[in-house]
């Protein structure tokens, strides 16, 4: 009984780490894109950052992306109920779009330099609300 007990909690431990690793990071994802990549979430966190004073992020990116060419024309969009904003940081100094007003989209549009990016949803509301993060790469 003591065997198949200790077999019974490795395997359902096991299963616990399988279940949680997707929420708990985000896939990096490469360019060129063959098609618009789409994340949903919850907007808002813990964190703050300069660029975005008054504005709440995770700690974990909705999305990473690495720019593999020398540049790329990529547009960022976060859409939801909530009062957003939109963070990249990577290459060079953040950047930060505030929506107007609650339910407003957010876009960062541009060309991107080769390397390594991390885009966040910020709230204005510490709680939160649902998100879209789509990303476009335009020819």
């Amino acid at each position: 009984m003591k065997r198949f007990l200790s077999k019974t909690i490795a395997a359902f431990s096991s299963g616990l780490v399988v279940l949680m690793a997707p929420i708990a990071l985000s896939q990096t994802v490469q360019t060129p894109l063959r098609s618009t990549v789409q994340v949903t979430g919850n907007s808002g966190g813990t964190q703050t950052n300069d660029a975005c004073r008054g504005f709440m992020f995770s700690a974990t990116p909705a999305q990473v992306i690495q720019v593999t060419e020398p540049s790329a024309s990529l547009s960022f969009r976060a859409e939801g109920s909530g009062q957003l904003a939109l963070l990249v940081t990577g290459a060079g100094s953040p950047i930060c779009v505030p929506s107007t007003g609650a339910g407003e989209g957010v876009t960062i549009p541009g060309v991107w330099q080769r390397g390594t990016y991390s885009v966040f949803v910020g709230n204005r509301a510490t709680t939160g609300s649902p998100f879209t993060l789509s990303i476009v790469q335009e020819n």
